[in-house]
């Protein structure tokens, strides 16, 4: 056939081949199902590490829980008779002698507390010592504390933040039922009455002293005197004041 034109053909080089890899699909699926796996593996032990350092905080705030309760509750106990008086820089405690009621104020400044408390222990720590109460306790913000001490024998009239260094009667300490005795106060006014050589008047200002002394601690009075032999029973008396207001309370000279 004629077209009415020529053509010409020329084969031209292939400066550069293209290499085509053709891949297995099987092979790329176990690949990516591989790094799958491993993805799977590591998320479950990043999983497990969270849940044990969990584990981990849980037992810590567990156990930080026992020992500020074992703490707690030494520190109810220990202030119950101890606390800190600010203005002064001292501690106090408050002792009771058990036989005859009589309570005692003991000062101690804070070298002297250590020492007397050092052994005290409310727990051990992960190396099985044991965790002093005493040092912890002196540090703590919140213990029993006082700004100042002074003496009020009226409680009510004691300035709050103030502890009343007034000793009650150790009279006052005994919370047992009252039995009366008719026979035991019939004896004891007689005895009051020897003292006053048996005058009525003597008798009755004495009594009236004695009941002021014991109702108004803070009020201050006059001071009897009693002269007499020896054997009369001034001192049995004096030992029946002591019984009731307090050794501390009943000061005895020899003149």
């Amino acid at each position: 056939l004629e077209f009415g034109f020529d053509i010409k053909w020329e084969i031209k080089p292939i400066e550069k081949f293209y290499e085509i890899e053709f891949v297995d699909p099987i092979i790329v699926d176990k690949e990516e199902e591989r790094e799958q796996k491993k993805e799977q593996k590591k998320l479950e032990k990043d999983l497990i590490k969270e849940k044990e350092i969990e584990y981990a905080n849980e037992k810590k705030k567990e156990i930080l829980k026992i020992k500020c309760e074992k703490y707690s509750k030494m520190k109810t106990e220990f202030q119950k008779t101890h606390f800190k008086i600010i203005s002064k820089g001292v501690y106090f405690e408050i002792s009771q002698n058990i036989m005859t009621k009589e309570q005692k104020l003991i000062v101690r400044s804070k070298k002297q507390l250590l020492d007397a408390y050092e052994h005290m222990a409310y727990d051990v720590d992960k190396e099985g010592n044991p965790i002093s109460f005493i040092y912890d306790w002196v540090k703590d913000p919140d213990i029993r504390s006082y700004a100042n001490t002074d003496v009020y024998p009226v409680d009510s009239k004691c300035p709050k933040n103030t502890f009343n260094m007034w000793i009650p009667f150790v009279m006052e300490q005994y919370n047992t039922p009252y039995t009366p005795d008719t026979e035991g106060r019939d004896f004891l006014l007689n005895h009051i009455k020897v003292l006053c050589n048996h005058e009525t008047e003597v008798y009755d200002y004495f009594m009236q002293w004695l009941a002021h002394l014991i109702i108004h601690p803070d009020q201050k009075s006059t001071c009897p005197v009693f002269i007499s032999d020896e054997g009369a029973g001034k001192g049995s008396f004096i030992e029946l004041l002591k019984r009731l207001l307090g050794h501390s309370k009943v000061l005895v000279t020899m003149s």
